[in-house]
């Protein structure tokens, strides 16, 4: 399960979803239902990671930039803080 800045490990949100239905709380996902959803919204906004063969021939990843800029872009509280500077192209 991916929650950011999260340490729980799967187990242990097997044994919080197991307390939290012990205990009565009424409409809680499973942890299946929050791994599907979880897939889907990665699929749909989500940055790809795009794997690589090292020259050496160890396995490297790199998220892709330009996902990473779209979402940045896309984020109001980040976007009226960007600066962009015109491009001098040479003579025309």
């Amino acid at each position: 399960m991916h929650l950011p800045c999260s340490d729980f490990s799967q187990h242990q949100v097997d044994l919080l979803t197991w307390i939290l239905h012990i205990n009565g709380v009424q409409d809680v996902p499973s942890v299946r239902t929050w791994k599907t959803l979880e897939d889907d919204l990665q699929k749909i906004g989500g940055i790809e990671t795009i794997s690589f063969i090292g020259a050496f021939g160890h396995k490297y990843y790199m998220n892709s930039f330009s996902d990473i800029i779209c979402q940045e872009m896309a984020n109001p509280h980040v976007q009226s803080l960007l600066h962009f500077y015109p491009e001098d192209s040479g003579k025309q």
